[in-house]
């Protein structure tokens, strides 16, 4: 089987097939849609490749990035990995697309793969056959980041405080929309990076309203607004799979951390989300350095809300 297989570089002339593929595959999303991909291409060597069969249909994709002798699925995205078919792909055949790839990869110079798959809440079906060939090429665990989810179909409900704060919001007539000022929530979300992190976010301003024109059934900001003034109290970026609602960036003022505005923010989402058939609502992780600190206090919060633990893991594997 394997020397049925080729693998090719990925080339904008594909832009329109890689695509298609990723919206039918079935562990794909729209951050793997090159739309979304490409939007830093310039801070990125690109070494994706596509796997094609005998009759020239792409049997596989794998987004990638190069620095060196080493890629990495992907360096610009929180996971990446093989985007696999629905139908017609299995742990024999990922063995022998695993092979292709890793015989291409050693052609260019790269002899070393980190590798992040997509976490297993995000696919639409079973689709570990990456992590079976992992193992059976000798892949270590790199890093393993804790993200924080609840299952929309089998909620656990908030605690009594998260509760007793979301309803004093309501009373106190703070409304949950969905807007389209990003310029506001930027100025309220580098404020609190900085001032509580020393961070800021990953994606400018003009990088999130681009991304945003560019996915509006995606990318959604929803705020928290105070009730004459309408300033915005808190607020967070969901990144909509379809499937896992995202909470990409969240972030509250003084005022909205003691006036219950985040739990009044996410018992709103959760119910939204749920009730339009999302699966899963994903807080994101709560580490830092590669993963060896835990922010306790982060998630304990997202407990709170309801949320449990999903392991975001990375992988180094010799090629």
């Amino acid at each position: 089987m394997q020397s049925e297989l080729r693998a090719i570089p990925y080339s904008s002339e594909w832009a329109t097939k890689w695509n298609e593929f990723v919206t039918n595959s079935k562990n794909g999303t729209f951050l793997l849609n090159r739309n979304y991909m490409d939007y830093h291409a310039d801070r990125f060597e690109d070494c994706s490749i596509i796997i094609l069969n005998s009759e020239d249909k792409i049997t596989a994709l794998l987004p990638a990035c190069r620095c060196g002798d080493t890629a990495t699925s992907h360096g610009g995205l929180t996971y990446g990995g093989w985007i696999l078919p629905v139908k017609h792909m299995d742990a024999s055949l990922m063995l022998c697309v695993w092979e292709t790839m890793s015989a291409y990869y050693k052609t260019l110079g790269i002899n070393k793969l980190i590798y992040k798959p997509v976490p297993w809440i995000y696919p639409a079906a079973p689709s570990d056959d990456d992590l079976y060939a992992i193992f059976r090429n000798s892949g270590t665990i790199k890093t393993v980041l804790v993200s924080t989810a609840i299952d929309l179909v089998s909620p656990v409900h908030f605690n009594n405080s998260s509760r007793t704060r979301a309803n004093k919001a309501r009373r106190n007539q703070y409304t949950v929309e969905r807007s389209n000022d990003y310029a506001q929530y930027w100025h309220l979300l580098q404020h609190r990076l900085a001032s509580r992190h020393n961070a800021k976010p990953v994606h400018t301003l003009d990088e999130i309203k681009l991304l945003a024109s560019r996915f509006p059934d995606n990318i959604e900001l929803w705020g928290v607004f105070e009730p004459e003034n309408k300033n915005m109290t808190a607020g967070c970026v969901i990144f909509n799979t379809g499937r896992v609602a995202h909470a990409q960036y969240t972030a509250a003022t003084d005022h909205g951390l003691g006036n219950g505005s985040l739990p009044l923010l996410f018992s709103t989402l959760v119910a939204h989300y749920a009730g339009i058939g999302l699966r899963y609502f994903d807080f994101g992780t709560s580490n830092e350095q590669e993963g060896t600190k835990l922010n306790n206090g982060l998630i304990e919060q997202k407990q709170q809300f309801g949320g449990r633990s999903v392991a975001y893991t990375t992988f180094e594997i010799k090629l």
